[in-house]
């Protein structure tokens, strides 16, 4: 996967294998390779049980900040509801 990642870079995204991401047919692929260096400074995000593929976060995402961004239930509801839902989950 990490060799055959200038695949993943035609779908938008940074490969994080060093040989790709320096090559030639990468550096030639715009306006990806433009912002390819951003990965050098890339800050991540504490590991938690609530984060991640399928997590807890995903999921309270979904059922507070999105019905809340469409005027479904109040801001503050939603905020209040999401940390009681994750903090349950602790």
């Amino acid at each position: 996967m990490d060799q055959h990642s200038l695949d993943w870079a035609g779908a938008g995204h940074i490969p994080a294998y060093n040989a790709v991401r320096e090559s030639a047919e990468f550096k030639a692929l715009k306006p990806q390779s433009d912002y390819a260096g951003f990965a050098d400074t890339a800050v991540f995000d504490p590991r938690t049980i609530l984060a991640g593929p399928a997590a807890p976060l995903g999921d309270a995402w979904s059922n507070y900040i999105n019905p809340a961004t469409t005027g479904e239930i109040e801001p503050a509801d939603a905020a209040a509801q999401m940390r009681d839902d994750l903090n349950g989950q602790l």
